[in-house]
């Protein structure tokens, strides 16, 4: 440009094609480093949750049912993201058996990013709550919280990378 920045990036004298530099948000090690750590709390919860709910179950605990709503939603939240995660990643990795046609299970898939979403949101209301009704633990609040978080950043990856399409 007119100050002397590169701009562009020229491969092979092929001017056909153009390299740009994207924004630090937009590079691919930012992404997949934003999506494997989502990946990992929503695991972790999961199985934290998985035990949690046991532990519930063996002692007959009883909550509030908004507490109870709070806890599904980030549940589901972490079971749906870390199922699209993995079924995605399968998906992407075996591109010769959707090249035909795209099957009922990966079209079911789709959906997963808009449930996630919507539990994000979901999580986003419930949150004053949590915290002014005080329905668990300090710690367990700044892990729901976190998740809200968590829930969020990857929804926006899933945005910023075009998956939050309708399921045809």
């Amino acid at each position: 440009d007119e100050q002397g920045q590169i701009t562009q990036l020229f491969q092979s004298n092929n001017p056909t094609t153009a390299y740009q530099r994207v924004p630090w948000y937009a590079a691919s090690g930012f992404g997949l480093s934003l999506v494997l750590l989502c990946f990992a709390l929503f695991l972790i919860t999961m199985i934290g949750g998985l035990v949690a709910f046991w532990i519930r179950w063996r002692y007959h605990e009883k909550r509030t049912w908004l507490a109870q709503v709070a806890a599904w939603s980030v549940g589901l939240l972490s079971l749906i993201s870390v199922v699209f995660v993995v079924g995605f990643a399968g998906a992407v990795s075996n591109l010769e058996a959707i090249m035909f046609g795209v099957p009922g299970w990966l079209k079911a898939l789709m959906a997963a990013p808009w449930l996630a979403a919507l539990l994000t949101l979901v999580m986003l209301v419930l949150t004053p709550m949590v915290w002014r009704q005080r329905f668990w633990s300090l710690p367990r609040r700044l892990h729901y919280t976190l998740l809200l978080l968590a829930g969020g950043a990857f929804v926006w990856w899933l945005y910023s990378w075009n998956l939050l399409i309708l399921p045809v």
